[in-house]
């Protein structure tokens, strides 16, 4: 059996995690030399069957949570990535209806002006 999850990397991209649960490895947990022996409740077999089951819950349990940080992550790179498109286009946009605003404004005046020339020239006779 093979645990596959995302791995959440910080400022990054999640990375692919593979893990083996089963067979479980006791390899994984070397033994460390001790004088005395630690005092057990079970039998040895009971003991590590129960303790590889709750290693494999353990690693399900960090799967979960690696993978809910790992998406949480890509939705707030979606977030931050969505809001800075957005204040560029406002941004934009703001300068396009300056723009707009300013070209009838100079309109405005043109006719004005205009108006105003062709008043004074029908008022001088010279029109």
């Amino acid at each position: 059996m093979t645990l596959v999850h995302a791995d959440p990397r910080p400022g990054g991209v999640p990375e692919i995690a593979v893990k083996r649960l089963a067979p479980f490895d006791y390899a994984r947990f070397p033994l460390r030399p001790s004088a005395i022996p630690p005092r057990i409740a079970l039998p040895p077999r009971d003991l590590l069957e129960r303790l590889a089951e709750e290693h494999v819950f353990a690693e399900l349990a960090e799967a979960v949570m690696l993978s809910f940080a790992a998406e949480n992550g890509a939705r707030m790179r979606a977030m931050v990535a969505a809001r800075d498109n957005t204040a560029e286009t406002l941004e934009a946009l703001t300068g396009l209806a300056r723009r707009l605003r300013q070209e009838e404004i100079t309109g405005e005046i043109v006719e004005l002006a205009t108006a105003s020339l062709s008043q004074d020239q029908a008022g001088d006779g010279t029109g």
